[in-house]
């Protein structure tokens, strides 16, 4: 049920963490980072919902939201690789589609 949210929530969220108002743009971090993870499949669920976000798109507004508000960058970046860890096998592509500057929380490991 989570994954046909995703659609209807994308645009707000999108514009709430492009928001110049930082508390709304931390609340949007926190919401994003909740949806990924909803139904993780260490919670005992599927991990559709991480899946579901058009990465690309909501990757490049989280950026937006760590570089307008440098207090929120820590966050962000985490937000970034719980995208990374939750959205799919191809989530590292789409997350640079949005955000070329992004390296991997994988970067440098030998598997």
């Amino acid at each position: 049920r989570c994954a046909s949210l995703a659609p209807s929530l994308q645009p707000p969220l999108k514009a709430a963490l492009r928001s110049h108002d930082e508390k709304t743009a931390r609340r949007a971090l926190v919401c994003v980072h909740a949806f990924a993870t909803c139904d993780a499949p260490a919670r005992g669920g599927l991990g559709v919902c991480g899946r579901s976000l058009a990465l690309d798109a909501i990757a490049s507004a989280v950026d937006a939201a760590r570089r307008r508000h440098p207090r929120l960058r820590d966050h962000a970046t985490t937000v970034l690789r719980v995208l990374e860890e939750h959205g799919g096998p191809d989530a590292l592509a789409r997350i640079k589609k949005g955000v070329l500057a992004y390296q991997s929380a994988h970067f440098g490991e030998r598997g």
